[in-house]
């Protein structure tokens, strides 16, 4: 560990010094040929000097009450959480090459980038379809080798974290908050098992910083950046999804998105993005086509000759309502519409399905465990 990065990650850490301050901070160093330690006790004439305003200089000093960058870096190694700045070759690979990327990175589990890897993200309202297609989707990317990216939130997030956990594979967190912090309050147990499985988290926000909508906006971008393609399994109109999209084809990142029901409203996000000219997918196959890339697992589809013997030893009628719920979860009403089916029979078939932990309802809708 150089001093430089002690001071560099200190003031990344100061509250009010974003990448814009942060880069013409890093001007007036190399321009009068300061050391970072030079200008961190430079006092306010430097600091002013170097573009802080007197806010940011407030907040410096007050910073400086509380920590030396020394002992600032030794309270983020007492909490686990390692630092790694721009300058550093651990630093993501993809990430370096975006304009807006952040200088230093926080994070916590393994310091390990892989540049073959894609953003799997979505809406928090997830629907059985979604978690059925998020989980096939992770699972052949997993069998591919490629790492899983997304932005843990609930919903499509923490079914592509959890897939690929399952599957064995690598999965990165991107965090809108410091460390300090887990929200919703509910993902914390989450963090800690995949934590301690060997799974990484990162964040561009000090462990002091707390979520805000502007936070998870940004943290969006570090999902495109880290990845090179960022996929949308299910998402509604309004979808933060699509701001990751943005970023990815400003970026030059490709931008894929699963087709999903007609009646489902959080198909109409990933409709939209297709119309718009995102690549439609519904495997892994696909995805490897859009990027070039070789798949050395042969990875096209997941249905095993297990799956496909006990469908087919399914009757008929069952096989349908396991396939509306595949769609998206519904109630007895619907699936009487949807199928075709009579009510007698349908609840006959739900009846069974729930004995045998297949299905659950919440509510009065039905979905497939």
């Amino acid at each position: 560990m150089t001093t430089e990065k002690v001071f560099q990650v200190a003031t990344w850490a100061v509250d009010g010094i974003g990448i814009r301050t942060y880069r013409l901070i890093e001007k007036y160093v190399k321009e009068y040929r300061l050391s970072w330690a030079e200008w961190w006790d430079g006092g306010p004439a430097i600091w002013a000097a170097s573009g802080l305003k007197p806010h940011q200089q407030a907040a410096l000093a007050n910073f400086k009450l509380s920590f030396s960058p020394e002992a600032y870096f030794e309270f983020l190694t007492s909490k686990k959480i390692w630092a790694v700045t721009e300058t550093e070759p651990t630093y993501p690979t993809l990430l370096a090459s975006i304009p807006d990327r952040p200088p230093v990175l926080f994070g916590q589990g393994k310091l390990f980038f892989e540049p073959r890897a894609v953003a799997i993200v979505g809406t928090r309202q997830i629907t059985s379809y979604g978690i059925t297609v998020t989980q096939k989707l992770v699972q052949e990317l997993v069998a591919a080798k490629v790492t899983i990216v997304s932005g843990f939130m609930y919903g499509v997030d923490a079914v592509a974290h959890q897939a690929a956990q399952r599957a064995g594979g690598v999965t990165i967190g991107v965090l809108g908050f410091g460390f300090e912090y887990m929200y919703p309050a509910s993902q914390k147990l989450l963090f800690q098992r995949l934590l301690a499985q060997g799974q990484t988290f990162i964040t561009e926000y000090a462990p002091h910083v707390g979520p805000t909508k502007g936070t998870f906006v940004c943290r969006n971008r570090l999902l495109a950046g880290l990845t090179q393609a960022t996929v949308v399994t299910e998402a509604g109109l309004k979808s933060g999804s699509h701001t990751t999209a943005r970023w990815a084809i400003e970026y030059g990142r490709s931008v894929c998105a699963v087709p999903g029901s007609i009646i489902n409203p959080y198909s109409v996000g990933t409709k939209w993005l297709i119309n718009q000219g995102a690549k439609l997918v519904d495997s892994a196959q696909d995805i490897f086509e859009e990027l070039g890339w070789e798949n050395p697992a042969g990875v096209s589809t997941l249905n095993s000759e297990k799956g496909s013997k006990n469908e087919s030893e399914l009757d008929s009628a069952t096989q349908k309502i396991i396939q509306e719920l595949k769609v998206m979860a519904q109630s007895v009403d619907q699936l009487v519409v949807n199928s075709g089916l009579p009510l007698v029979r349908i609840l006959s078939i739900l009846t069974t399905l729930e004995l045998r932990s297949q299905v659950r309802n919440e509510g009065g809708s039905w979905s497939l465990s």
